[in-house]
């Protein structure tokens, strides 16, 4: 409920080439906005207990159609906008927790900015939410009807949650956690010192790996017997044990939270499970990348156990967490079309 940090703010945006007409596309926008009730959540602060979540779908919400095809350097400004509007907090009482904006960079090229704040939504809801867009922008290009109005409610999502917390599979998952944290080491970051809290601003960075290295690091994760995902978690790991001479790692891993069933919901259920992992000089990387797939492969079944309720049964709450890295690996190739574009 902090309204000062805008540190849970989710955005992105897509590149669309092609002819794009504005005022169609806010009109999909809109249209899948109305239909998509996770951005209707509101939020508050209730005087004798917890906070409140209530529904009340936003109506008068602002449609920004931004033109910088004129400017020195269109793609900076448009870059310079959505970093502005990222790093400006919102209240969840009654602030904006969505932005939509429009950038026409060239004559055939546009990009589609979203910001969603991470209380609503997920990564996974962000991908489900362009593919709406996109369905529904094509359809009202070819002047044909809207694909199926009904997208299933967030609440099929907290239902779930609700039903899980009350099931014995609750409980086994609270089992495996506790065996598997047990005598937990102080967790040490890249610093020598114990990780801090959360922040509220971020330093980026960002690397483009050449196509021959990224191909070489394909390559290797094949001869391994493992995915891209994989290599990069043994990467970290052997990294992190260099950098602080700890053999005893904890990794931190976002996961998707839900079931198979429940992927098409727009909603928040992303979590982020430990991955422990123990990291002695004399190992091999190919043993290395075994460890990490036998602990991901096994902590993949327990992970809508919330790593918030890990943090309370450890009595760690408050503190700076368990793991002093978190490795984060997401597609985002959506390969959407809106209309011929």
């Amino acid at each position: 409920m902090d309204p000062d940090t805008p540190i849970y703010h989710m955005a992105e945006y897509l590149e669309i080439r092609g002819k794009v007409d504005p005022v169609l596309f806010e009109k999909a926008v809109r249209t899948a906005v109305s239909a998509i009730d996770c951005f209707a959540l509101r939020f508050e602060e209730a005087p004798d207990g917890p906070p409140r979540q209530y529904a009340d779908p936003p109506t008068d919400w602002p449609f920004h159609m931004v033109d910088v095809s004129g400017t020195d350097d269109p793609p900076a400004r448009a870059a310079e906008w959505m970093l502005a509007d990222l790093r400006r907090p919102v209240d969840l009482r009654d602030g904006a927790l969505f932005t939509e904006a429009l950038f026409k960079v060239e004559e055939d090229l546009f990009f589609w900015y979203q910001r969603i704040h991470h209380i609503v939504a997920d990564g996974l809801a962000g991908s489900r939410i362009a593919s709406r867009v996109a369905a529904v922008h094509t359809a009202l290009s070819a002047g044909e009807p809207l694909p199926d109005g009904t997208v299933p409610s967030s609440s099929v999502l907290m239902d779930a949650d609700a039903e899980y917390r009350a099931s014995t599979d609750f409980e086994l998952d609270r089992q495996y956690w506790t065996e598997r944290l047990t005598d937990l080491p102080r967790a040490v970051s890249l610093s020598g010192r114990e990780p801090s809290g959360t922040p509220h601003e971020l330093t980026r960075h960002t690397l483009h790996i050449p196509a021959d290295a990224a191909a070489e690091l394909r390559n290797a994760a094949r001869r391994l017997g493992t995915s891209l995902s994989g290599l990069a978690l043994a990467a970290n790991a052997a990294y992190l044990h260099r950098a602080t001479g700890q053999e005893d790692i904890v990794l931190g891993v976002p996961v998707l939270g839900r079931r198979t069933a429940l992927r098409d919901i727009p909603g928040m259920t992303a979590n982020i499970i430990p991955l422990r992992l123990a990291v002695r000089p004399k190992d091999t990387v190919r043993e290395l990348v075994k460890q990490v797939s036998r602990g991901m492969r096994d902590a993949l079944k327990h992970q809508r156990y919330r790593y918030e309720d890990i943090l309370r049964d450890l009595k760690l709450v408050g503190g700076g967490g368990i793991y002093p890295l978190l490795v984060n690996i997401v597609s985002f190739d959506y390969d959407l079309a809106f209309g011929d574009a």
